[in-house]
Order: C-alpha cells, then structure tokens, then sequence
C-alpha cells in the first residue's frame, strides 16, 4: 500500500505548520509543506475535512485555510474566550467549535455562516471536549460542569445527560479525552489516569483501565484496539474487547501530547516537537520515521492525499523508475509523448476535482438566489402582462375601425374626468381635515388657557388659606402667653364667681341646732 498524506500541527507559539509524507524506495519520506502564523496565541485545536483546514486558538477565534491553493480564506470570531476544540462533520457540511465561554457554535461550511449556538449548554460552565459520530447525526460534549450530554444534530437540541461525577468525582470536570470508534458502536472518556469505553447498545462500560501515568490522548487503531498516549512518554495498546493490556513501548521522552490515525499508520507528537511515525500491524508498532518541529506541539490532524497528488506521485515513481533502467527498446519521441499523457491526466483529474467543488458551491448559491428570481420574476411578469393587454386593446381598436377608436378616446376621456374628479375630492378631504385639525388646535388653547386661570385661581386660594392659618396660629400663641402671666384680669371672674357662690351656700345651708332654738322661741310666744 502506497503512502501519502500531510499532517497539521498547530504549536503553542501561534503557528500551524504541514508536513507532507511521502513513499520513495519502499521509505517513508516527511518533509516540510507550510507553515503559516494562523494565530495571536497558542493554537489549541486543528481539523480538516475535504479541502478545508481549520486551527483554534486562544485569541478567540478561528483561522480557516483552503488547502486547494494554500491559502488562509477567512477568520470567524463567534466565541468570546478561548476555543478549546473544533471538528467537522463527516460530510464536510458543518463545523463546530466549544469554547470557555460556554458556548457550542455550529458553522455551515463554504459561506461560513453561523446557524447555531448553544450559549449555555452546560449551565454556563467551560465546555472542554467534543466528539461526532461519525454519522453526522449526534456528537458528544463535555464541561466543566461534570456532565456527559448528547446533542441530536438533526433537530440541534439536547437528546440526554449523563452525570459524571458520580464515578470520576472531582476528574469529572477536566477530562482529557472524548472519542467515538471508527464504526459509532462505541465511545471512550478518558481523565486522570482511567479510562472507560462504552458501548451504545447497552449504554453501559464495556471495559474500563487503570494506568500508572496521566493519560493525555487516545486514538482507535480499529474496532479492537486503542492507543494510549501517556504522562510518561509511553505509547500503550490495549485491547477493548478482552480488557487486556497487548503491547507498551517507549515513544518519546517528554509526554505524548496528541496522536492521529491515517489507514495503518499511527502519528504520535511529543511536547518536545517531536513526530513519530508508526506503523500498526496487529498488535504491534513498527517505527517508520521522525521529523523535528521548532515549536511545542498542541494538536494534530491529518490531511489524507487527493487524486491528483496521488497521480503526480504515481507520475513521479514511474519516471525515477525509467531513468534507472539503462537499457530501454523505447524511442526518446515515445517517451516523451507517455510523459505529456500522463501530465495531460494528472491535469484533467485536478481540473475535474475543482469543477466538482465549484459545482457544489454553485449548487447552494443557486438554490439561494433561486427565490429571490422566481420572485422577481413574478413581479415583472405581472407587470409586462398589464402592459400587453393595454397595447393589444389599442391595436385591436386600431384594427376594427373608427367608431371603437373614438370610443376609445371617449373611454381615455372619461378615465380622465374621473382622475380629475377623485384629484378634487382628495383636495377636499385634505381641506376638511387641514379645517379640523385648526378647529383642534384653537380647542386645545382655549382649554390650556381655562387650565392657567383655574390654576391661578387655586394658587390664589392657597395663598389665603395660609395667611388664615398663620393668624390663627399666632393668635394661639398669644393666648397661651396670657395663661402664663398672673394676677391680671383674666383670673377675676373666676374669683368673684367662687366667692358668690360660697355665700349663696352659706345663706341655704342652716345648722340644725340654730332651727330647734327658733322652733322653741316660737311655741312659747304663742302660749
């Protein structure tokens, strides 16, 4: 099997940078194809679908690249804080992003349009991880909240959580992986130094492993075996359908930062900006080759090689091929004409590739400006067939004689003195409520004017009834002061009053002893 295909990395010091990987003389070659200072800071997450690149940083935004002419196309700038992973979907139709600002952002790709956003999916919390299955149809996110959700793609809602923390505890809010196998029968979570795979049949732990150092990437090899990247710098292989642990080697001296699957062929970088390549057989990795990356490496994906690289390649392997052979029966002209075939193909492949893309682009912009002419359309039709019916009548009256031309012109006449007619009732309207509305203004500035005096009157009101209030509270005032000085006038009435009433008292009440003195006086003078 032939190789060929490129790796992305993208670095903490702000760049993303390709090497291209290539067989020659049954080796495997890696050279340098770009590098590109896609970012303001360090580059977080990579991904690539199709023809489209795309790196995530955390300046807050993301840097998309057209791999077709190695170009950066665009940038988006849809989160608020830093941008921890993105991933296109199997079809190439959509990218998503997760972000420490909370948010889930849905992208269409080629106009680049944000369709969806999910602002605070895990109750506002930094959201870490992100995996789609490889349907298309759900995808897998993780946060700091310490739970596991589902997203239906389809419907772009929340299908169910899983709660974490009740088996990873506090790991539960900073898992490290989250990966769906290559079929979507199972998925992985990896944090700390444990990991679980769960089958979606029975929505349960098929198996779950226990490492001595912290695990920091995994990738599928196939259904039946995983790589694990460690803390340690060792690579392990583990079987996920006996729970066993097959191989472990040594990759690289400082932690193995990120991995990446092409065919048979595992990639492994090392913070140190060191990438391997290995090649699976079975059970075990056989070391292929190394190439040396001046920054530290954060992410990785990989590019697989197009039609037309793989011709030029197969061009490139069949003229090395001719010119070591030292004796050829074929004429110099015939040679030279297979080599102008063959570039002639590789021309017509690439031709073919980017017809078919930009067919697909023309496609959805013209099922977007459909609408928008069918639309337009209708407008004119309908005004292009008033039009024809007047010019048509005209020319019929034209046809038939005289008589209907001078009914026609009675007919024009009449459509005049009725526009007139409907102009002079428009003006009378106009006039009668020009007419009202001043009849309403001068009504409005009769009753301000009643309102002025009316307040006027009452302010006059007040006025007085503050000085009523004022005399009488002085006239209180000099009463109590009276009340306090004594030995004048106001108290003699009192007195006088007392004392007549002390002798009026006096002259009514009589002793009993003084009547009985009487009442004997009186019988012996009758005697």
């Amino acid at each position: 099997m032939t190789i060929g295909f490129e790796i992305v990395v993208g670095t903490y010091e702000q760049f993303v940078v390709g090497y291209k990987v290539t067989e020659a003389n049954d080796k495997c070659n890696v050279k340098s194809s770009f590098a590109s200072h896609a970012h303001l800071s360090s580059v977080r997450s990579v991904a690539s679908r199709r023809h489209y690149l795309a790196s995530a940083g955390a300046d807050d935004c993301i840097s998309l690249f057209d791999m077709r002419s190695r170009i950066q196309s665009g940038r988006l700038v849809h989160h608020d804080n830093t941008i921890n992973s993105i991933e296109f979907t199997p079809d190439g139709s959509h990218l998503i992003s997760t972000s420490n600002d909370g948010s889930i952002a849905i992208v269409r790709c080629g106009n680049w349009q944000l369709e969806k956003l999910f602002n605070k999916p895990h109750k506002g919390e930094a959201v870490d991880l992100l995996a789609i299955h490889p349907s298309g149809k759900i995808c897998l996110t993780t946060g700091r909240d310490g739970v596991l959700r589902t997203w239906n793609l389809v419907k772009g809602r929340q299908a169910y959580a899983t709660n974490l923390v009740t088996r990873w505890k506090m790991d539960a809010k900073y898992m490290s992986v989250l990966k769906w196998s290559p079929s979507g029968d199972t998925y992985l979570i990896a944090g700390n130094n444990k990991l679980e795979v769960y089958t979606v049949e029975t929505a349960g732990i098929k198996q779950d492993f226990v490492f001595e150092s912290k695990v920091v990437c995994v990738e599928y090899l196939d259904e039946e075996f995983v790589a694990v990247g460690l803390e340690d710098g060792k690579i392990s292989i583990l079987n996920i359908e006996t729970g066993s642990l097959v191989n472990e080697l040594k990759a690289h001296e400082l932690r193995v930062k990120c991995m990446a699957r092409h065919e048979n062929i595992l990639v492994s970088a090392s913070s140190s900006g060191e990438i391997k390549l290995w090649a699976f057989e079975k059970d075990d990795l056989k070391y292929l080759n190394t190439a040396k990356c001046d920054g530290r490496i954060t992410c990785i994906t990989i590019i697989p090689q197009s039609k037309s690289d793989k011709l030029k390649e197969e061009e490139n392997v069949k003229t090395t091929k001719k010119t070591s052979v030292t004796f050829s029966n074929k004429d110099e002209d015939t040679e030279e004409e297979e080599m102008n075939e063959e570039e002639e193909q590789v021309e017509d492949t690439e031709e073919e590739e980017m017809n078919e893309e930009e067919e697909m682009d023309e496609q959805e912009e013209q099922v977007e400006n459909t609408e928008e002419e069918e639309m337009d359309e209708q407008e004119e039709q309908i005004e292009d067939t008033e039009e024809e019916q007047m010019d048509e009548q005209e020319e019929k009256v034209k046809d038939e004689g005289t008589e209907e031309k001078i009914e026609v012109k009675k007919i024009k006449k009449n459509k005049k003195v009725n526009k007139v007619k409907k102009i002079n009732q428009v003006e009378k309207v106009q006039e009668n409520q020009k007419g009202e509305k001043k009849i309403k203004k001068v009504q409005s500035v009769q009753r301000n004017e009643k309102f002025e005096k009316l307040a006027n009157n009452l302010a006059q009101m007040n006025e007085k009834l503050e000085k009523v209030v004022k005399s009488v509270a002085e006239n209180g005032q000099k009463l109590k002061k009276k009340k306090k000085q004594p030995g004048k006038d106001i108290d003699k009435p009192l007195v006088q009053k007392k004392a007549k009433n002390q002798k009026h008292e006096s002259k009514q009440e009589i002793p009993i002893n003084q009547r009985s003195k009487k009442a004997m006086k009186a019988g012996r003078n009758r005697t």
